[in-house]
């Protein structure tokens, strides 16, 4: 994730802080993949609807699970009018589906003026069962 974030360039300069807690557990190419989509949506939607000039990225890995959570300063938005992929915008439904995938939720958090906080929940157990076991597990740390 780190690195993701320093070879964006077109993201701000240090617009963007990655934060890791827990004890990390491996995860397959596939879930690190899709984590690393979801993170790079939200930044994006973030710097680019929400003129936000931070994002706070943090990975927390809990003995059952894990939580990714993207949290701006930008100028927040009504989540129940954003608008869909039948109007030309896929960020927020591409993040959704990402995460159905692995069997996991995405919560939305925001309101005009004050900011967007994302949030990803996997379950452990999903995440090992979405990996396909031909691929390799590798531990991941942001």
């Amino acid at each position: 994730l780190h690195h993701a974030a320093e070879n964006m360039e077109h993201w701000p300069e240090d617009a963007v802080e990655i934060i890791t807690t827990g004890e990390a557990f491996p995860l397959s190419r596939h879930v690190m993949g899709t984590l690393l989509l979801f993170m790079q949506e939200a930044v994006a939607n973030a710097l680019k609807h929400g003129a936000a000039t931070h994002v706070g990225v943090s990975l927390a890995y809990h003995t059952d699970g894990l939580e990714m959570s993207v949290e701006d300063n930008g100028s927040g938005f009504d989540p129940a009018q954003a608008p869909d992929s039948s109007g030309g915008h896929f960020g927020l439904e591409s993040m959704r589906h990402r995460l159905r995938w692995l069997g996991g939720v995405i919560e939305i958090t925001s309101r005009p003026g004050e900011g967007t906080r994302i949030v990803a929940h996997l379950a452990r157990v999903k995440i090992e069962a979405a990996s396909p076991g031909t691929q390799e597990m590798e531990e991941v740390s942001a």
